[in-house]
């Protein structure tokens, strides 16, 4: 079940599906990354992730690999943001109702 939900998760990401990402979140969902540092909140995580969307008119993020462990899913990943290219690591915890309680995002940012 982990595994399908963070496949959905990347789906939705990869398509701007803002909707999408929505319905996967806990309210009290935490996003952590290198960029927006802690955003706590699922309406606040949502307009963060709205900008993102907004900004880079080409996006993809690509799962190079998914690790699942009881209720944890790491998702080994590219992202291309307009003309930059990222590597990196999720790290996402899920309730028992399926939803996101918190994302963890590690970047390796090129100098």
């Amino acid at each position: 079940m982990i595994k399908k939900l963070t496949e959905q998760y990347i789906s939705c990401f990869n398509n701007k599906d803002i909707q999408g990402v929505g319905c996967l979140l806990s309210e009290g969902f935490i996003l952590e990354d290198p960029v927006v540092k802690q955003v706590i909140g699922k309406a606040n995580a949502l307009n963060a992730i709205k900008s993102i969307f907004d900004s880079n008119e080409k996006l993809q993020f690509e799962a190079k690999n998914i690790f699942v462990d009881g209720a944890i899913s790491i998702i080994e990943f590219s992202l291309i943001l307009n003309e930059h290219v990222l590597s990196g690591a999720d790290i996402v915890e899920w309730d028992p109702d399926g939803k996101m309680i918190n994302l963890r995002a590690y970047l390796d940012i090129p100098k």
